[in-house]
């Protein structure tokens, strides 16, 4: 992907889970508390987009989400908390 937003000028975001918060450094995906709308996790990335749309002038309205593995099914629970 960061060679796709280098190239196109896009601004990409890739957060990743530190070993600290999971053994495996997956997403807690699984976890209530970390895909719910408002708090753990999720509330995390939505925090990272909020952060680049003021920042770096990206429009919300092509906002994009995927991943691989436990990232993949972290994009479907943002899908779910924040399909705005």
């Amino acid at each position: 992907w960061q060679k796709y937003a280098d190239q196109w000028k896009f601004t990409l975001i890739a957060p990743q889970q530190p070993s600290g918060n999971n053994a495996n450094s997956c997403f807690n995906w699984f976890e209530t508390g970390d895909t719910a709308r408002g708090q753990g996790e999720a509330l995390s990335i939505k925090q990272m987009v909020d952060y680049a749309k003021s920042t770096y002038g990206t429009d919300g309205a092509r906002v994009y989400v995927s991943g691989l593995s436990a990232g993949g099914a972290m994009s479907a629970a943002m899908l779910a908390a924040y399909p705005d």
